[in-house]
């Protein structure tokens, strides 16, 4: 485990010019400002690094959606969704 003292995309920099990162998967969260205005500067690292980010939905929450018309259609299709075991 590796701990970094700095801002994410600081830390993938200086992580990625010594063993190149392939992807980054994470978990889609709902926050602060603080921490939109930290998972935007990820997405521009990552695209300016040419490095796929996939976040993965936990909550059912949608960020920067253009509306909410189909919103609660897609939160119930989260919600009606399979639970992936856990492996063991």
């Amino acid at each position: 485990i590796t701990v970094c003292h700095a801002g994410a995309a600081f830390t993938f920099s200086s992580i990625h010019k010594k063993r190149p990162i392939h992807q980054i998967l994470c978990h889609m969260e709902s926050g602060h400002l603080k921490s939109f205005s930290r998972d935007k500067q990820v997405r521009r690292w990552c695209r300016a690094n040419n490095v796929p980010i996939r976040e993965f939905d936990q909550t059912g929450v949608t960020r920067c959606l253009q509306n909410r018309d189909d919103f609660s259609k897609k939160f119930h299709k989260f919600l009606n969704q399979k639970i992936v075991e856990t492996p063991t």
